[in-house]
């Protein structure tokens, strides 16, 4: 018995240890995302190289082309996520409607600088963002107009 008793005690002290490894999530990693996908719409290569130097001008110009289409694209929809060890911060180009939409990914680490990015099909997204334990809207995407619901 004091054996069973001390191998949960164990598991339930490296369960707790595991947790507490996810670094704080810094609100600026939205908005380096949001920022990131106006300067790629906007060619703004040089100021995002500087915000963000993971990249140099040229890489983001390269990146940017990568896109279907970056015109008008949406900042109000992102969510980040903490999966294998770093956060995730997507932001889908165009509303999230269906998952083929393209998506500015980054990754941090340490949850307060960007250490990573790439592009994402808004299907890949979701699928990765489901299986996270940690998970923020700054507006989650509810698909659709508003709905009204009735009091009891």
């Amino acid at each position: 018995m004091k054996k069973a008793f001390a191998l949960i005690l164990v598991l339930i002290l490296l369960c707790g240890a595991a947790l507490a490894e996810v670094p704080h999530l810094s609100g600026q990693l939205f908005d380096s995302a949001k920022g990131a996908v106006n300067c790629l719409a906007s060619g703004a290569y040089d100021r995002l190289a500087a915000e963000l130097p993971v990249a140099d001008a040229g890489a983001w110009a390269d990146f940017a082309a990568g896109f279907a289409d970056l015109s008008g694209a949406q900042t109000q929809y992102a969510v980040a996520f903490w999966r294998g060890g770093s956060w995730y911060v997507a932001v889908p180009i165009r509303e999230p409607a269906n998952e083929r939409v393209e998506t500015l990914v980054l990754s941090s680490a340490d949850g307060k600088h960007v250490d990573g990015y790439r592009r994402a099909p808004w299907g890949k997204v979701q699928s990765a963002y489901r299986g996270s334990d940690y998970l923020y809207w700054n507006q989650e995407y509810t698909g659709g107009g508003a709905m009204l619901m009735a009091d009891e």
